[in-house]
């Protein structure tokens, strides 16, 4: 069972939701929002959206250097992070030597290892971008306590799933109040990334990285610059059950019957498809291939060696 939706779009009520996410605008005239280039040009932020795969961040990074006229870069890493990835850029350290930073200052809760498998590709495409755009602006816009309150989510959620490939039950209430708990903090996380984004960005021609809030932060934003897209890293993108369990419950109060269902769904990827592969991107594929277009086993598993 597959619904499909665009990106931050509406969602439906069942199984995995497809993303199909062409580039999207949404325009303000320079007297409606009071913005605009120095030169008189209409300044634009493309605001584009990362699924949580290596894949994706690849995709992303070329997208990055397919870009023209970008004066400001805005990363959805941690603020505590830029002055260690701008010295990236510049070539003044080394990728190695950000990750030792990092472990070192505790920016990042362990493992980190879970966000230098998306972040990484990134990274070390910003070396590259400074030499092409010496003049490019990097900032990174989420705050300081973002990772660790996500982390803190997650943990939250694998302990809920443990107990129910233990028991077999859904709690509802407690699932429930995870995923609100979750959502609320997403809310006010966002907030902070559209100040931040505001002050340091508008008015001018940027490239915001984003994950599958890209048409909700896109929404927000647009007051700030003449013109807003968002544009997907990839053409296609199934979400995960807990993916679709979080934009459902995001936008009304789901059944228990619902809720135990994309539960369940969530328990099954990560005990047949994460658990049983070398790394996220093999686990989507393996379900997509299983699970959305309906192959057996073997020959999705076969298929993911591939990929």
């Amino acid at each position: 069972m597959v619904l499909t939706a665009a990106a931050d779009g509406p969602c439906g009520s069942r199984g995995s939701v497809r993303v199909c996410a062409p580039s999207y605008e949404a325009r303000l005239s320079p007297s409606s929002s009071g913005l605009g280039s120095d030169n008189g040009m209409a300044s634009r932020v493309e605001v584009i959206l990362v699924p949580d795969l290596r894949s994706s961040a690849l995709n992303a990074a070329g997208l990055l250097r397919s870009t023209p006229d970008l004066d400001v870069l805005l990363l959805d890493f941690p603020e505590t992070l830029e002055d260690e990835v701008i010295k990236l850029a510049e070539y003044q350290i080394t990728y190695e030597q950000l990750i030792r930073t990092v472990r070192e200052r505790r920016i990042l809760p362990e493992p980190l290892e879970s966000w230098t498998y998306t972040a990484e590709p990134i990274l070390r495409a910003l070396p590259r971008l400074r030499l092409m755009r010496p003049e490019l602006e990097i900032c990174c816009y989420t705050p300081a306590e973002s990772p660790f309150s996500a982390m803190e989510n997650a943990t939250k959620i694998a302990r809920l799933a443990f107990r129910v490939k233990a028991t077999g039950k859904v709690e509802s209430d407690e699932w429930r109040d995870a995923i609100t708990s979750s959502l609320t903090r997403s809310r006010e996380l966002l907030d902070l990334d559209v100040s931040k984004l505001a002050l340091r960005g508008r008015g001018r021609n940027a490239a915001c990285l984003a994950g599958l809030n890209a048409f909700r932060l896109k929404q927000r934003v647009a007051d700030y610059w003449d013109v807003a897209t968002v544009r997907s890293a990839e053409r296609f993108y199934y979400r995960t059950p807990l993916e679709v369990l979080l934009c459902l419950s995001s936008r009304r109060e789901l059944s228990d019957e619902q809720l135990s269902m994309l539960a369940l769904a969530h328990v099954e990827y990560v005990y047949r498809y994460v658990l049983r592969s070398r790394d996220r991107d093999e686990a989507h594929s393996r379900w997509i291939q299983e699970k959305i277009l309906g192959k057996e086993p073997r020959q999705a598993i076969k298929r993911s060696k591939h990929d």
